[in-house]
């Protein structure tokens, strides 16, 4: 018998006293990788943990638990992506493999059609402390609300070669299919670029509010007054870097005294209200790299007093670009504390709203709205 079959045939007293020692294929532990340290923990084939200081992560093992097939998920903007791990090392304490951006669809299994390299050396065994997942979901409610793609992709194999190392696939015996057209970098990546030349590159793009109102402007007895501004960052797996607006114009496009609310709707001329960005595609090349836009407000609606004013108070909206739409209609999805819906106007040009509910004051409910556009330009 051998020693984990030992163990197998301990009393329960006895195995509570003395753990079974980690395996090869266990996935426990701290991992230093290239994208951050990550946290894991195991219950049964299912594991969950930190994803850096960034997020979390969340899978299932397969094939033996040789595998993790995981989703991971950005605290600050609630992006998520695929990645998968194999165990490399002979010891049990290296991973690598490839990930993606849900968008761009399941990793190959050799990064060869979609994904970039993920790997890392475990640099401790124990349980480690998970401080960005909160509440752990059981098995059950992760796979409940993960993706039927995920789903069925816990059921797929990965082609081995006799002595279990992962293979290449076999080279086909049929006439090979004629190559694809020439696609640009980005296709995939951000829907903009699926339908544009491969050597066209937008030289900046530009966030702009047309409008800011209460209850779709069927109300006009309202006063609003307050802040807004317009931010855009180069969004890594460890990090953010700000990206300036041209012509050194301050990231603020709105600041309305409370004396200066006037009645109903506020509405901007075209370049009123609106920053422009350098468009970065070295950004985009980097490992997992993404440009995020964020609209940050600080609204308030005008009363008797100052005392009793509605506030919406501080509010960020963060929206990245591989977020806009590929087809010419609305496309919603949560973002900070309200909603996104873009629209696709053109292929270099989007339509949004945000709507955002008051959760405090004299119209519980009511919902703040702002409407704006999104353009790309050479």
């Amino acid at each position: 018998m051998n020693a984990r079959n030992s163990f197998a045939a301990l009393t329960p007293v006895v195995a509570l006293l003395a753990p079974t020692p980690v395996l090869a294929q266990e996935w426990q532990g701290a991992w230093s990788t290239t994208h951050g340290q990550i946290r894991l923990v195991e219950d049964g084939d299912y594991v969950y943990g930190d994803y850096g200081t960034i997020g979390t992560i969340e899978g299932v093992l397969v094939q033996n638990r040789q595998i993790l097939r995981a989703i991971f998920t950005r605290k600050d903007d609630g992006s998520k992506g695929y990645v998968e791990w194999i165990q490399s090392g002979d010891d049990g304490n290296r991973i690598s493999g490839y990930w993606n951006w849900i968008s761009g669809g399941l990793p190959s299994w050799d990064g060869s059609t979609g994904g970039s390299k993920w790997r890392g050396d475990r640099t401790d065994d124990g349980i480690p402390p998970i401080t960005q997942f909160g509440p752990r979901r059981t098995r059950v409610k992760f796979l409940a609300a993960a993706s039927s793609t995920y789903r069925n992709w816990l059921g797929k194999g990965r082609k081995t070669s006799a002595s279990g190392a992962t293979a290449a696939p076999a080279t086909p015996t049929a006439k090979p299919a004629p190559a694809p057209a020439p696609r640009h970098e980005f296709a995939g990546r951000l829907p903009m670029f699926d339908q544009m030349p491969p050597g066209y590159m937008p030289k900046w793009f530009e966030m702009r509010l047309t409008r800011i109102g209460l209850g779709g402007d069927e109300f006009t007895r309202y006063e609003l007054y307050g802040l807004a501004g317009i931010y855009a960052y180069c969004q890594t797996p460890t990090g953010s870097v700000a990206l300036k607006p041209y012509y050194g114009a301050p990231n603020r496009v709105f600041d309305r005294p409370r004396a200066n609310a006037e009645t109903g709707a506020i509405r901007f001329k075209r370049e009123e209200a609106a920053r422009r960005f350098a468009f970065d595609p070295a950004c985009l090349r980097k490992n997992g790299g993404r440009i995020a836009v964020q609209l940050q407000t600080n609204l308030k609606e005008k009363d008797l007093t100052p005392v009793t004013d509605d506030k919406f108070g501080y509010r960020p909206f963060v929206f990245t670009l591989d977020k806009l739409p590929a087809e010419k209609k609305w496309l919603r999805f949560l973002a900070g504390q309200g909603e996104f819906s873009f629209l696709r106007a053109s292929n270099l040009a989007y339509e949004f709203k945000i709507s955002e509910k008051l959760d405090s004051g004299r119209l519980i409910g009511e919902k703040l709205y702002i409407w704006g556009e999104v353009e790309f330009g050479s």
